[in-house]
């Protein structure tokens, strides 16, 4: 989000009604037929073999990568959108949220993945929040085992770990691949070296 003094910089620079809509349109202009070019480059495709994907010229291609041809219409976007595989959105907006959303205009900012670039993205994420998940449940459980401790009974630290050592040992922990993610427990958890469990355990007052 932009600082409140930034965007009131910003807006003081558009004060101007025509000055605004011309910048708004540059923006525009630049942007897309830039991203274009990106995005093919990305894909490793030539002007010639996304037009023939598109359904049209290799000049066509040529003049929606350049900003002063103005050339872009919304049905021929949506055509590149899906040639490319990445989503097209289209909408009236703020001026704020126009800024900030446009702010960055560097070839890392226009680059986006495909479809199924995120979608292996978004599997490992998954694949990692189950794991972790599963990590945390078996921690959870035998934190439960602490609560179950008569606490009217003063009990030393090793007499607590000896009882939870009991517990533990009535339970299969699986074997896991190691994990190498800050605060991920899964790889602590699903080990087969019950010790390591042992070990972890946070005793509580």
């Amino acid at each position: 989000m932009f600082g409140i003094l930034d965007l009131m910089k910003k807006f003081d620079k558009l004060k101007n009604k025509k000055f605004r809509h011309a910048y708004l349109a540059e923006h525009i202009r630049v942007g897309i037929a830039t991203q274009i070019r990106i995005l093919r480059s990305k894909a490793k495709m030539t002007q010639l073999q996304l037009a023939e994907t598109v359904g049209t010229k290799q000049g066509v291609i040529s003049r929606l990568e350049d900003p002063d041809s103005g050339y872009a219409n919304l049905n021929t976007l949506l055509k590149i959108a899906e040639a490319l595989d990445v989503s097209l959105m289209v909408k009236f907006v703020s001026f704020g949220k126009f800024m900030e959303e446009s702010r960055d205009i560097s070839p890392q900012g226009l680059t986006v993945n495909n479809y199924n670039e995120e979608y292996k993205i978004i599997q490992a994420q998954e694949d990692l929040l189950i794991r972790n998940t599963s990590g945390m449940s078996f921690f959870w459980k035998y934190q439960e085992q602490i609560n179950h401790i008569d606490r009217s009974q003063v009990y030393s630290p090793r007499q607590i770990k000896s009882y939870l050592s009991t517990q533990i040992n009535l339970c299969v922990i699986a074997s896991e691949p190691k994990i190498e993610q800050p605060g991920d427990y899964s790889n602590i958890f699903q080990r087969k070296d019950v010790n390591a469990v042992k070990d972890s355990i946070i005793y509580t007052n």
